[in-house]
């Protein structure tokens, strides 16, 4: 089975680099629709060539202000084509937050060209709390977008360990770890679930 997860970043279209904020940073608060629909394209085809059964991402958004209100996640369902199962759902279990400047509409989801069975659940600590558990030719895959800040992402850590632990059958756990200590960060995940970590990895940022 081959799995992509991919955090989009809700697609303004810059590249991380200084000048890149510099000249287009202004596109975090208000990306043009003729932009986002250009990139997602590039990520549809991006996903096509890959062929991957199952493509899990963070932050995308349903529509919201700063996007104008473009569905990114049915946007992509469109381009892809192929698509039997999809998922999205917003990030955020109090509804507060998405009223808060940047936060409208923010969402993770994935799409499958394979049947699958999805379901939510949500961390009990962190803003962003939002668990999917997607079930895919017997494989069950969590994924998750962890909080920025340290302490938090321990807590969801271990919660994280309990659901693997629930999990009957082969299980995967993907998503934006947001481990800036790196990898030591996932020793407890690890010891206590039997998780490996992929091997043979270069750095995805």
């Amino acid at each position: 089975m081959k799995i992509i997860f991919w955090n989009i970043g809700y697609v303004p279209g810059l590249d991380g680099s200084m000048l890149g904020y510099l000249k287009s940073g202004h596109r975090i608060f208000k990306t043009p629709t003729s932009i986002q629909k250009k990139l997602l394209d590039g990520i549809a085809e991006k996903i096509k060539f890959e062929d991957p059964d199952i493509f899990l991402y963070a932050e995308v958004s349903t529509g919201a202000t700063r996007n104008e209100y473009l569905h990114q996640h049915d946007y992509l369902v469109e381009a892809m084509g192929n698509v039997k199962c999809h998922g999205v759902e917003g990030k955020y279990l109090r509804p507060s937050i998405n009223k808060l400047p940047l936060h409208g509409g923010n969402s993770n989801g994935f799409l499958s060209k394979q049947d699958c069975k999805g379901q939510t659940a949500h961390f009990t600590k962190g803003s962003k709390s939002l668990i999917y558990v997607v079930e895919v030719q017997g494989v069950t895959i969590i994924m998750v977008h962890l909080s920025l800040q340290a302490r938090t992402r321990a807590h969801q850590l271990e919660e994280a360990a309990e659901l693997v632990s629930t999990v009957k059958g082969p299980v995967v756990m993907c998503g934006d770890m947001n481990i800036f200590s790196g990898v030591k960060e996932l020793d407890t995940l690890i010891k206590k679930t039997g998780l490996e970590l992929p091997k043979d990895l270069p750095l995805t940022y």
